[in-house]
């Protein structure tokens, strides 16, 4: 079955055609029209493929159905690719292979007065474009500077970017310092593709108590120490892929759990040993990283500050302000998207 629009395209014009198949029906969209639509004879319903997915022509053309009527390559430009719901990230640089590709130098994005200032990068839309702006510029060129002042829009909808050396403190209550806790629950929303890097952190100065919740291997990992001998409890699932994740550590006395939301079979749970179930700290929490040295016998992995993005943070399922709840206001920069 061919399927195919009766009217010619408008030339030298960006247009989009959509492709679906559900079984043996097929339809063809154009420029947001219904162009072509039909059932493939016979009973078979499925596609079995076992070649690579060729885009602009082909080195063999003597494979082709004939009905298909293919015998040369595509003349003009592509700008975007989405196969099953998902775009294709990068056209050239994710091919197999690839023959006389260029840029096409006629669209905004590829000249070289890039039309996007200030770091931001230029997305195509068409035959217009849209600017991803970065480090809180905003605008259709990203030509506003950011205004950090008392409610910065960019940090609070986008998270705060943190580049490992970047470490925020605040009280461990929210509003208060409490000493000595029975119980803690921490919700962590965050994005990162690092391997290594210290989200959380609650001590006693001295080698006494603390409580992390820190990256390693790719891996959450939730670690406290009561009196005398830090316990951990480790995640299978690795976090480091670059989307939005949310993690709630608990812990009550001496019981605890680490779940990543929206994960199942994700919950990890333990109980540190006999002993003290009491978390005596100095009541200030760190996000971010530490600044000063952390208890020997914890994986090296911890001294390193987290790089990437977080937001939406809970302790004791009060929600912390990243801003307004902070000990020491920094030169903070928002997430881009």
């Amino acid at each position: 079955m061919v399927l195919g629009s009766e009217d010619p395209i408008t030339l030298n014009e960006w247009h989009e055609v959509k492709l679906d198949r559900n079984l043996r029906r097929g339809q063809m969209t154009l420029d947001g029209k219904v162009v072509g639509t039909g059932e493939s004879p016979g009973t078979l319903s499925q596609l079995n493929l076992g070649l690579p997915l060729f885009i602009g022509g082909s080195d063999d053309y003597s494979t082709f159905a004939r009905d298909a009527d293919i015998t040369t390559g595509f003349t003009g430009a592509i700008q975007k690719l989405v196969i099953a719901g998902a775009e294709v990230p990068d056209l050239v640089d994710g091919a197999l292979a690839a023959v006389d590709i260029g840029n096409f130098k006629k669209h905004s994005c590829t000249r070289k007065d890039n039309p996007c200032k200030n770091g931001g990068v230029c997305m195509p839309m068409m035959a217009d474009y849209k600017c991803d702006c970065s480090g809180g510029y905003t605008g259709k060129r990203c030509e506003k500077a950011p205004t950090f002042g008392s409610d910065p829009v960019p940090l609070r909808l986008e998270g705060i970017s943190l580049d490992g050396t970047t470490i925020l403190n605040y009280p461990n209550a929210v509003n208060k310092r409490v000493p000595n806790q029975d119980d803690n629950h921490f919700e962590v929303t965050f994005r990162t593709t690092s391997d290594h890097g210290l989200l959380l952190w609650n001590h006693k100065p001295g080698g006494g108590d603390f409580i992390a919740l820190a990256i390693v291997g790719g891996k959450p990992q939730l670690t406290y120490k009561l009196g005398k001998q830090p316990f951990t409890i480790a995640s299978p699932i690795s976090v480091n892929t670059g989307r939005w994740i949310t993690i709630v550590a608990d812990r009550t006395k001496r019981e605890g759990s680490l779940e990543i939301v929206g994960v199942e079979g994700s919950i990890q749970k333990g109980e540190s040993p006999p002993g003290a179930s009491q978390l005596n700290t100095d009541g200030v929490l760190w996000i971010g990283g530490f600044s000063g040295a952390l208890p020997s016998g914890l994986p090296s992995e911890y001294n390193s500050g987290f790089v990437g993005c977080i937001k939406d943070v809970k302790i004791d399922r009060q929600e912390l302000d990243l801003l307004q709840n902070s000990i020491e206001r920094r030169n903070l920069k928002p997430c881009n998207g």
